[in-house]
């Protein structure tokens, strides 16, 4: 077993995914190899095995590499994993994948034991203040009821955050004030933007179509992984439940019960909601959550992705 040199950082929480490896890179000198996008099983066996003119001193990365999600024949399995387990001491193999390994093929139920794998997953919203208390707890702080409660609604409107949010941010509040419990007041001007109360007067833009304010907020909106992944999280939400409404009513069911069925607890959301789906419909807000999960992929397989331009198109009506 190779625990010490064989690593698997992996999960839906992709800054969370490199921010952990990171950390288990940092402190050392040596140099990385890094291996191609979607390397092979062959590929990755040649890489390593290859003798260094420079150092003994090793460390390698693969990014998505094939095995872990679909079958990969172009080396024998065995000899894969003989490569893995004859690795030098003074070797680290880290594997990244943006997504989870897929735990039914036979060659990661026989990879996982090689390596230490770290599974990183997005936190729901309804656990995002715990998940707050949990980072302030390890620093002796906490805190305060009001603030505890004002997160607790706060957070129902997002779908899901990354680790790496709720680190950042309990941070910076720890360095806003003294007090062992974080007040009321230190929450409320740190989270401004986390609140997505930026990203709530978006969409009400974007119901609206008002799109001069839309294509301004564009930029502002997504600009790096972060905010994409958190905005296009909340976009594509908003837009599930509205498809969630029409669906309801084409089914009967009554507008008060509506709420409940669609686990929609904060009755201020449900107002919003509500009003924003009576402004749109269905194909409306299909096409824009297709455009927008298809505008994520490409951008996290490399290719170049303009967000301004797909909300213009939303706006034009030719999605």
């Amino acid at each position: 077993m190779q625990n010490d040199r064989i690593y698997l950082f992996h999960g839906t929480d992709i800054p969370a995914v490199y921010a952990r490896k990171r950390q288990a890179g940092s402190g050392t000198s040596e140099a990385v190899e890094q291996g191609k996008e979607r390397s092979t099983t062959a590929e990755i066996v040649q890489q390593i095995n290859q003798v260094s003119l420079f150092s003994e001193v090793r460390r390698f990365e693969f990014v998505n590499p094939l095995f872990l999600t679909q079958k990969d024949e172009s080396i024998p399995a065995k000899e894969f994993l003989q490569a893995l387990e004859n690795v030098p001491a003074e070797t680290r193999i880290f594997f990244i994948l943006e997504g989870k390994a897929d735990r039914r093929l036979g060659l990661v139920k026989k990879f996982l034991p090689l390596a230490q794998v770290s599974l990183s997953e997005f936190i729901p919203g309804w656990k995002v203040s715990a998940a707050f208390d949990s980072v302030l707890r390890a620093q002796g702080r906490g805190l305060s009821r009001a603030a505890r409660q004002y997160l607790q609604v706060a957070s129902e409107s997002w779908e899901n955050i990354s680790s790496v949010f709720i680190t950042t941010e309990a941070q910076k509040w720890q360095l806003m004030t003294d007090q062992k419990e974080i007040p009321l007041e230190v929450v409320q001007e740190s989270l401004p933007s986390y609140l997505q109360r930026q990203v709530f007067q978006f969409w009400d833009d974007l119901v609206d179509r008002r799109k001069r304010a839309v294509l301004e907020a564009v930029p502002h909106l997504f600009d790096g992984i972060d905010e994409i992944l958190k905005n296009v999280g909340f976009l594509a939400s908003q837009l599930r439940l509205c498809l969630g409404i029409y669906e309801l009513e084409h089914t009967g069911v009554v507008t008060r019960d509506m709420a409940r069925k669609l686990q929609v607890k904060n009755q201020w959301r449900w107002k919003n909601i509500y009003a924003a789906a009576q402004k749109l419909n269905y194909a409306q807000c299909a096409a824009l959550l297709l455009a927008l999960y298809r505008a994520q992929w490409r951008q996290r397989n490399g290719y170049e992705v303009s967000w301004r331009e797909l909300f213009s198109e939303y706006l034009r009506g030719t999605l």
